[in-house]
C-alpha cells in the first residue's frame, strides 16, 4: 500500500544556518524520548470563542508508530496530550470560530522543553520541512524544493539549502544540495533508481546552511513515497 507525504516548511527571518520551521530560532530540536507533551494558544483559543476550538496533532511514540489525537484547547493554559510524543510531524486547525483560523502562535512542547512543533499565527497548520518515517514504512525520496526572499525590501537573496537524512543512531547525511535565490527556486525531482531511498525511523529535513543576508525568508520542502510492508 503506497503512503504519500508532502512536507513544507518556513522560516520568516533567518540570519544564519538552521533547519527550515517556523519558530525560526536555529536547528530543531529532535526529541530522544517520548515525554509529557502539551498544547497551548491565545487566551481567545477555547471552545465557544471566535478563536480556535480544537487542534489535530499527528505524530509517532517512542516505538515510531503512528499516533494522532485532536486536543480541544483551554486558551493561554497549556492542556496536557492524551499521547506522549516522541515526534510531532503536524498539526493543524479542526474546529475553529467566527476567526475561521488561528490569530497567533499554537506552540505543542514537552514539558519544560523546546517547541516540537507551532501552528504560526494565520497559518492554520505547522510549517516544518522535518518528517520521521513511521515504523515499518519504507520508501524514497523523490523530490525537494526550496525558495528565498527578504520580506519588504528589493534586497536580493541567495540561500544555501541541504536535504538531509538521519537513519535511527546514526548521524546526518547530505543527500543533495542547492541553492534558492530571490531570481531562482530550486526544485529536484528525483526518478528511479536515483530516488533517494529512506528506511523506517529515518529523520528527514531540509536546512540552510549559509544565507547572503539577514532577516531572509526561507521555504524549503520535499515529497516522500512509502509503502507498508503488509506481508
Amino acid at each position: 500500500m503506497d503512503y504519500w507525504v508532502n512536507k513544507y516548511g518556513r522560516a520568516a527571518d533567518v540570519d544564519a544556518a538552521m533547519d527550515i520551521y517556523d519558530v525560526s530560532t536555529g536547528d530543531y530540536e529532535f526529541p530522544t524520548v517520548a515525554f509529557e507533551t502539551k498544547i497551548v494558544g491565545l487566551a481567545n483559543d477555547i471552545p465557544s470563542s471566535d478563536g480556535v476550538h480544537s487542534v489535530r496533532i499527528e505524530g509517532l511514540d517512542i516505538n515510531g508508530a503512528q499516533i494522532t489525537e485532536v486536543q480541544t484547547l483551554n486558551g493561554a493554559t497549556p492542556v496536557t496530550l492524551a499521547n506522549s510524543y516522541y515526534r510531532v510531524n503536524r498539526a493543524y486547525v479542526e474546529a475553529v470560530g467566527a476567526s475561521g483560523v488561528n490569530s497567533g502562535n499554537i506552540s505543542i512542547t514537552h514539558t519544560g522543553s523546546a517547541t516540537l512543533a507551532r501552528i504560526s499565527g494565520l497559518e492554520g497548520q505547522t510549517l516544518q520541512a522535518i518528517y520521521t518515517v513511521p515504523a515499518g514504512i519504507n520508501g524514497t525520496i523523490v523530490g525537494w524544493r526550496g525558495d528565498a526572499a527578504r520580506e519588504a525590501s528589493q534586497v536580493a537573496v541567495n540561500a544555501s539549502l541541504r536535504l538531509q537524512t538521519r537513519e535511527a543512531g546514526k548521524g546526518w547525511r547530505t543527500r543533495d544540495t542547492g541553492v534558492a535565490g530571490t531570481t531562482r527556486g530550486l526544485d529536484r525531482k528525483f526518478q528511479s533508481p536515483s530516488a533517494i531511498t529512506v528506511k523506517p525511523l529515518t529523520d528527514i529535513r531540509v536546512r540552510v546552511t549559509a544565507v547572503s543576508t539577514s532577516n531572509a525568508a526561507i521555504s524549503g520542502g520535499f515529497e516522500f513515497k512509502g509503502f507498508v510492508d503488509q506481508r
